[in-house]
């Protein structure tokens, strides 16, 4: 049984074509994107506490998901890492543990299928 890590990676919605270009080109292609909205920066105390949303300054995201075998891991993190730093893309990453991946539409449940590769699935 593989090893399987969620990536998140959240950054500015009009760099959507550069980071998904540099991961095409190394070999990552199925992807989820998915819009969000939230602030820039952190406060110290709760937001809601702090202001409503309608007085709120939320600013638009996009979080992209990739499901990935842990031995592709770094190669991902790389990827992204490199890109943004070289760009000046303001990018937050998160990895958290994935116990099993399911595609419930056509039925399939891979078991090593998922070496090498990589699936855009949300858990």
């Amino acid at each position: 049984m593989k090893t399987l890590k969620l990536v998140r990676a959240l950054f500015p919605p009009d760099k959507i074509t550069i980071i998904t270009a540099a991961l095409e080109e190394n070999g990552f292609f199925r992807m989820l994107f998915t819009p969000v909205e939230g602030t820039a920066k952190r406060h110290s105390s709760s937001f809601f506490a702090c202001r409503s949303f309608r007085d709120s300054n939320l600013l638009p995201w996009i979080q992209l998901e990739m499901v990935v075998d842990y031995s592709r891991t770094d190669e991902l993190i790389s990827t992204l890492m490199d890109t943004c730093q070289a760009r000046g893309i303001d990018i937050h990453i998160h990895i958290l543990p994935v116990e099993k991946a399911i595609f419930p539409g056509n039925g399939e449940i891979p078991d090593d299928s998922l070496a090498g590769g990589s699936s855009g699935i949300t858990v």
